[in-house]
């Protein structure tokens, strides 16, 4: 674990920015968890329409998209959830925290690319099922035993699906990560964030270079970027929630939603708190 070879030189008002940002975050990724798991809002009517607009022959296509959010939400509020356990460490560094933040703002901006307000049912279910096809792709299991057919089901949905309307996003065979962070979180997070993210995520020589040259002698500075990062992941979740949230029933979440707005005002004070910091250390 990446860590300090001079402890005295930790500021111990950081102690008390990490304990909130323990709490804050933890608390988020388990209510964002229990939107995902919570009953979905469509039913047998939405998803009868939906089956048969697409293909009556697979059997409920319609499932997906919201199978598919849970799936999504359970990984990217484990992500949070390990980046607000990293904050009881005596030291806390980017270099651990980043990779995880990483993860959790590319499942959300993926959680926010299929579930928008403005599109019908059936293309919420193809982005999922487009979503799912090129991820096995990726990881090279469409041909195995036992998932070929699933591929194959879900190629099919796409296909006929796409042959007759647009999907502006869906126009080249796969979306990067950078473009779709870029197109679903613009605004909710820094400009800069995932940039930031990906050069403590990728062998980078003068990141790793920096950490052990700094850690040593401004160890305050790293665990400042820490915090600014899991704050960021905090944010990104919270609108994955909100966004869900509108494909779940209402009943179910109104509390987990008020739970969540409570958490953007502690959140708003957290930013505060992390840019006054940086400010008084610059001075």
């Amino acid at each position: 674990m990446m860590t300090t070879s001079e402890p005295s030189n930790l500021d111990p008002q950081m102690a008390a920015l990490k304990n909130e940002v323990f709490y804050l975050v933890t608390g988020i990724a388990n209510l964002v968890n229990k939107i995902g798991t919570s009953t979905p809002e469509w039913g047998p009517e939405t998803t009868d329409t939906v089956n048969k607009n697409l293909d009556p022959s697979i059997s409920n296509i319609a499932r997906l998209p919201d199978e598919l959010s849970r799936a999504i939400v359970q990984v990217a509020g484990a992500n949070l959830h390990q980046i607000g356990q990293m904050m009881e460490h005596g030291f806390t560094s980017p270099a651990t925290v980043a990779p995880l933040a990483r993860s959790c703002i590319e499942n959300v901006a993926l959680l926010l690319f299929i579930n928008r307000d403005e599109d019908s049912p059936e293309v919420r279910t193809v982005r999922a099922a487009r979503a799912i096809r090129s991820g096995m792709t990726r990881d090279k299991v469409h041909t195995l035993g036992g998932l070929a057919e699933l591929h194959q089901e879900l190629n099919t949905v796409v296909q006929r699906y796409t042959a007759k309307h647009t999907i502006l996003e869906l126009k080249q065979e796969d979306v990067s990560y950078s473009d779709m962070v870029r197109m679903t979180l613009n605004g909710v997070i820094g400009e800069d964030l995932y940039g930031d993210l990906c050069s403590y995520t990728h062998h980078n020589a003068w990141r790793a270079y920096y950490q052990f040259l700094v850690a040593g002698v401004n160890p305050t500075q790293l665990e400042l970027d820490s915090l600014f990062f899991a704050f960021e992941a905090a944010r990104a979740v919270t609108a994955g929630g909100f966004a869900l949230a509108k494909y779940r029933d209402s009943n179910a979440t109104s509390d987990l939603l008020e739970g969540l707005r409570f958490s953007i005002d502690r959140l708003i004070g957290l930013g505060r708190m992390l840019n006054d910091f940086q400010q008084n250390i610059e001075a």
